[in-house]
């Protein structure tokens, strides 16, 4: 008997009692609460999917109010704060233990490998997500990257990409435009789909302070609108030209919307930079009736359970933002989406899974279509909250068959014995 075979019949007895491991590459900061919510709607996931599984959350980032609420609501998961290693350092040895115990190295939901967008040139922010997938080959682990867009491979960077992603067992985006730019650079993974951006599986709330504050605000539930900025309307390169007409109608609509509903305005934020733009973007240059109307969550930056739980409570959403939108439309509560295509690809999400009308171009749009699309969710909100609903028969359906493919992976993976 070869030594392999060997080892993989004494070690099978072993490898039927232990769970299942995904090592998760997770939580890539803290200022944004899309960012943020991707560990725990992956956990979420997870669970359902995988019962039993063990988890373990590779953070990026490390901060205590994070921490405390992915354990809050997913006691089981494992969070590892551990360095790969730069600048001769060597890998942290519980992170080399994290590797050699994982059945599935998985990359959650983000726009993580890219380069050259926004006109942002750093190997620094490109290279190391590369390395620990070729690190997690050169250990045995299978991996693949669930729910990203891929914006920007600006030469040289694909031949390193089309490479990392081409041995990947499984890349699925988030969005069809990603994936057919992925196609027009020849990157030919095992698998290469489709899949919903995880934050559709945001389930973690936190009521109580959402609801004490929208009592403190005489907001009343499904009788309020959300809205917000997008923190680089007036600074990105390739939006920053476009970005007063965008503020423009952004305010038309929120005008329109008080004038013919009656109904308040509360403004939010998604990313913490957008607390003061909000006021000073929306609230202050509306008229005095309309801003008698605004309400602007300013008492402190939220974490998405809370953002989740308050955005439960609304009519609708106007943003343009995605995430705070999409987890609230996997919750059952439609919106509109505004976005430019220096944003991102990510915008394509909204036409991907049937709500194309509820996703507007603001280069080529006026107040008024995107307007109308926000008032008929207001005078047909039943017909809204089906669509709602359809739109979730289709995500339901691409999970199905996306985490079919991790689970695949992951048997695999658990098959192996590494060294």
């Amino acid at each position: 008997m070869l030594r392999r075979q060997f080892l993989g019949a004494a070690a099978a007895p072993l490898l039927a009692q232990r769970p299942k491991t995904i090592l998760l590459r997770t939580a890539w900061q803290r200022r944004n609460i899309g960012d943020v919510c991707f560990t725990p709607s992956m956990l979420s996931a997870i669970e359902e999917y995988f019962p039993g599984a063990r988890v373990i959350c590779w953070m990026a980032s490390n901060h205590e109010d994070v921490n405390a609420m992915v354990k809050r609501g997913h006691p089981k998961a494992e969070l590892l704060h551990a360095q790969f290693g730069a600048r001769g350092q060597e890998i942290d040895p519980a992170l080399e233990k994290a590797f050699g115990e994982a059945d599935l190295f998985l990359f959650n939901s983000g726009p993580i490998f890219s380069y050259g967008l926004h006109e942002t040139y750093s190997w620094d922010a490109s290279v190391p997500n590369a390395l620990f997938a070729m690190y997690a080959k050169e250990r045995g682990v299978p991996y693949g990257m669930y729910g990203q867009s891929y914006d920007r491979f600006a030469w040289p960077s694909p031949v390193l990409f089309r490479r990392v992603l081409g041995e990947a067992h499984f890349v699925f985006t988030r969005d069809t435009n990603s994936l057919e730019y992925l196609r027009s650079l020849n990157v030919r993974p095992k698998t290469m789909h489709l899949a919903p951006d995880i934050a559709f599986h945001m389930r973690l709330r936190n009521d109580g302070p959402a609801k004490q504050y929208l009592r403190a605000k005489g907001l009343e539930r499904g009788k309020f609108l959300v809205t917000m900025v997008h923190y680089s309307t007036l600074d990105r390169p390739g939006v920053k030209d476009f970005g007063a007409s965008h503020l423009e109608k952004h305010r038309a609509v929120l005008q329109r919307w008080v004038r013919e509903t009656g109904l308040p305005i509360l403004v939010v934020a998604e990313d913490e930079r957008e607390v003061e733009l909000g006021k000073k973007w929306l609230i202050d240059p509306m008229p005095a009736d309309v801003q008698k109307k605004m309400t602007l969550k300013d008492d402190a930056f939220w974490l998405p359970d809370e953002a989740l739980s308050l955005c439960l409570e609304a009519h609708s959403l106007f943003t343009p933002e995605p995430h705070s939108l999409i987890f609230s439309l996997g919750n059952g509560i439609p919106g509109v989406h505004l976005y430019d295509i220096a944003y991102g690809r990510k915008f394509q999400m909204f036409p991907d899974f049937g709500v194309p009308d509820w996703a507007w171009d603001m280069r080529k749009t006026e107040a008024g279509p995107m307007g109308d699309a926000l008032m008929a969710i207001h005078r047909d909100r039943g017909g809204a909250l089906r669509r709602v609903e359809a739109l979730n028969k289709r995500v339901k359906e691409r999970m199905d068959r996306a985490f079919g493919v991790v689970g695949a992976a992951l048997t695999e993976g658990a098959k192996k014995v590494r060294g």
